[in-house]
């Protein structure tokens, strides 16, 4: 079958069709109601399940990553739209979005069952061609109750026990009772991409075709921290066959010839090797040149000059940062990178007239801003990359059509101006607080901080043998909430911490990797970074006294963005305002319909991530 473009894992998936003023957004074909939102189901499925009533519609799936991208059939996002129909006497539609292979589900359904489990995640149930109903999911060791609901409303308590990290398959009837709960096995493989002297090859995109040519899977380098690997999974796993391995998109050079792969159930390994790479002019033996990601053009650096050229920001030190064209509206998208243009995980900004920050959570390199207005603004650097020094405020100014920025950086010691190591400077040592200097033997002490080196509590964490052993799950309040947690009589060997209670008002932080040697403690610090600020929606609903949609109004914003002359296009008595920095604004009415008064201005806040709906009434 035809193979979808390689796409940047998403970050959120949404529904955008015909059905959604059906089922309460504000309007049809719109990507940001959270009604019609899919839950990540943690395993590169997105799925829900939802009222929509008897009908035929359209709609298309939107995956927000670097940029919102509208798939329609194939996933693709050239493909026309795709199509649901609702029969007669269906409770609604089951939907899915896989994005290891672009394929979409809608199927309408006689009941509305979703599992959730006691972390929390509904997980919606799909339905089979037997009449039942089926749900897989990753889940970690350990002993765990679920909850079967239909219409929202439990019916079915039931549990599983795990002695490792497993696939869980629970298929349950119409009624919601379980028929059948097992284990099942996954597929993994990891492809390295490498160049002819078996350096790392960054920006790769791979995929996995079966023997009559059918996507199983794909996925990119960028779909992580850029480093060279890429794997791509199949979460309920291949019958034992030869598959081929393709790269279908390269940062640099000639992709890596076509390899036929044995595959089965379980973890694999591949390199992708491409054949006649060649060095980049101007790298030294054993250094990584400069690649673009897909679709862009190698980054080149230009002499420094007196005056900055068109599209060219210049920062405190003489330092050109170059606008490139933007991916929206509004869109400002900024790429950390070292000297050679690599990307550089881990930073964090702000828009000092924003007043707030957002940070590289993704590890991809990058932080984007929606909503930025077409004015001066003040860029600046709140966290650097890890081993890298900050880079001083950029002036900027986007078009309206959006900017991408790339900002270089030097690594700590290292002059912005010269290049060459800044002269050293006595500053005071400072105090090992972290970790106690009578730490026991076989612990494994964990030290969460900010970045302002404060104690970051309410977070727990969870400590797996890399052999498949039990996990063992450690809080930060077992004992005092204090920002440190520890292990205490852990057996020598190699673990993964990773965190399972992410602390409120922070990004989650990444798994570690931990070995523990007899008769030594194992010491971790872990640095918070705040999450990412997601853009909030204003809707404005104009009405007479008698609750009558008024046409023909027009409204100001003032505050944490300015934005005048929303005017009310389709004249029915509502303005949907999406993509705003949360915060406090003043809305101001500056027309309305003839014979009708003027509203006096009203202040609201917009939340991070969600709606705020304000009447506005105008008197005779």
């Amino acid at each position: 079958g035809p193979v979808p473009p390689p796409l940047p894992a998403p970050l959120r998936v949404s529904l955008a069709g015909s059905f959604q003023t059906a089922l309460g957004c504000p309007g049809d074909f719109d990507p940001t109601c959270p009604q019609t939102e899919l839950h990540d189901n943690g395993d590169g499925i997105w799925s829900t399940v939802l009222p929509v009533p008897l009908g035929n519609y359209a709609f298309r799936v939107v995956a927000r990553s670097d940029s919102d991208r509208s798939l329609g059939q194939g996933g693709d996002p050239n493909g026309p739209d795709l199509q649901v129909n609702v029969p007669d006497g269906a409770a609604g539609v089951y939907f899915a979005y896989d994005q290891w292979t672009g394929h979409v589900d809608a199927a309408p359904v006689a009941a509305l069952l979703t599992l959730r489990t006691d972390a929390g995640d509904d997980l919606a149930l799909a339905p089979q061609p037997d009449g039942s109903f089926s749900v897989t999911w990753d889940a970690q060791p350990g002993a765990y109750g679920f909850q079967v609901l239909l219409d929202e409303q439990p019916v079915t308590q039931d549990g599983i026990s795990l002695d490792q990290p497993s696939r869980v398959y629970v298929a349950v009837d119409p009624t919601g009772a379980v028929l059948d709960k097992r284990t099942i096995p996954s597929t993994s493989l990891e492809v390295a991409a490498t160049d002819d002297t078996g350096q790392p090859r960054l920006a790769s995109c791979f995929a996995l075709l079966d023997a009559r040519g059918n996507l199983v899977s794909q996925a990119c380098d960028a779909d992580d921290i850029p480093d060279g690997l890429t794997t791509l999974r199949v979460p309920d796993g291949l019958p034992n066959d030869t598959y081929t391995l393709r790269e279908t998109a390269v940062g640099s050079g000639e992709p890596a010839p076509d390899q036929p792969l044995p595959l089965g159930e379980g973890d694999f390994q591949a390199t992708a090797q491409a054949a006649g790479a060649t060095q980049e002019q101007g790298t030294a033996p054993g250094e990584e040149s400069p690649v673009a990601e897909p679709g862009e053009e190698p980054a080149t650096a230009e002499p420094a000059t007196a005056e900055p050229a068109t599209g060219e920001q210049t920062a405190p030190g003489n330092q050109a940062i170059t606008l490139e064209p933007g991916d929206a509206p509004g869109r400002l998208t900024i790429t950390s990178v070292d000297a050679n243009g690599q990307p550089l995980p881990g930073a964090c900004y702000a828009i000092v007239e924003f007043g707030f920050e957002l940070c590289d959570v993704t590890g991809s390199g990058e932080v984007i801003f929606d909503a930025v207005p077409s004015a001066p603004l003040t860029l600046c650097e709140t966290v650097p990359p890890a081993g890298f020094a900050p880079v001083a405020d950029i002036p900027i100014t986007i078009e309206p059509t959006g900017a991408r920025i790339a900002v270089p950086h030097q690594p700590e010691g290292v002059s912005q101006d010269q290049g060459q190591p800044a002269e050293p400077t006595a500053t005071p040592e400072e105090p090992q607080t972290d970790i106690p200097q009578n730490a026991g033997s076989n612990q494994v002490v964990v030290t969460l901080r900010d970045r302002n080196d404060a104690p970051v509590t309410g977070s727990c964490w969870a400590l797996t043998p890399r052999d498949g052993g039990a996990a063992t799950e450690q809080c930060d309040a077992d004992d005092s909430d204090d920002g440190r947690i520890v292990f205490e009589n852990v057996p020598a060997g190699r673990y993964r911490l990773q965190e399972t209670v992410t602390p409120q008002g922070f990004a989650a932080a990444d798994a570690q990797p931990v070995e523990v040697i007899d008769g030594q403690p194992a010491e971790v610090t872990i640095a918070y970074r705040g999450g990412r600020v997601e853009p909030g929606r204003l809707v404005i609903r104009v009405a007479d006294e008698d609750g009558n949609p008024l046409p023909q109004t027009c409204f100001d914003l003032t505050g944490t963005q300015d934005i005048p002359d929303v005017c009310d296009g389709q004249d029915d008595g509502q303005l949907n305002i999406p993509d705003l920095p949360p915060g406090d604004y003043t809305v101001t009415q500056t027309q309305t319909a003839p014979g009708f008064d003027l509203a006096t201005p009203t202040n609201v806040t917009v939340p991070a991530g969600d709606t705020v709906d304000l009447d506005v009434t105008n008197p005779r």
